[in-house]
């Protein structure tokens, strides 16, 4: 990370307890809390609790959906994770997140192996937004699983123009899905698009 961000890093765990007391009956401020827990421990279990308890809050709001939808993902549930998005994209039609909402989506797909339906979600959002990483990991390693192996490796390029210093050891170490057999599938799909290992 840059050195703005290791700074921020360090002042999060303070920030953190300065807004606990905020957070009764707030849901964006619960789950913010809830998923820097979750950086700082790894304990998946309470991020479900808290997203379980968002869920309850704000059924409705696409935005916590979409980012409800990343935390169970996080967590390895993708089949939920998957539900959450599509429930984003459907009551956030034209809200700022459904470009987030569908790379969500189409990487919960790839780690459930369904391929297909994770690429239609990758060029429905790509009309929207030719910028956003997660539309060129998660249909490259769509492609792989096809064995569209040219065409994944065109993907993971335009990925890595995004994130240039992008690796899988680094991946695994922000986010390893819970060590789920879907996330295991995903990565082995995004080292088959050429994802350096690093």
């Amino acid at each position: 990370p840059s050195p703005i961000m290791q700074d921020y890093m360090r002042k999060m765990p303070q920030w953190v307890e300065a807004a606990r007391s905020l957070a009764t009956g707030h849901a964006m401020l619960t789950l913010a809390i809830g998923i820097a827990d979750y950086l700082s421990d790894r304990r998946i279990a309470p991020l479900n609790q808290t997203v379980s308890l968002v869920l309850r809050l704000a059924p409705f709001d696409a935005r916590l959906l979409s980012f409800c939808g990343w935390a169970y993902l996080w967590s390895g549930d993708a089949q939920t994770s998957l539900d959450c998005f599509e429930k984003s994209i459907r009551y956030g039609k034209l809200g700022p997140f459904i470009v987030a909402a569908h790379g969500g989506a189409a990487t919960a797909l790839v780690q459930l192996g369904r391929p297909n339906a994770a690429i239609e979600h990758c060029e429905t959002a790509l009309k929207m937004a030719d910028s956003y990483p997660t539309l060129y990991s998660a249909k490259s390693a769509a492609l792989a699983m096809l064995g569209e192996t040219e065409a994944a490796h065109e993907f993971m390029s335009a990925f890595l123009n995004l994130l240039p210093n992008r690796t899988l050891r680094d991946w695994k170490a922000t986010n390893d899905y819970g060590k789920s057999e879907g996330g295991e599938r995903y990565f082995e799909a995004l080292l088959l698009a050429g994802l350096p290992e690093g």
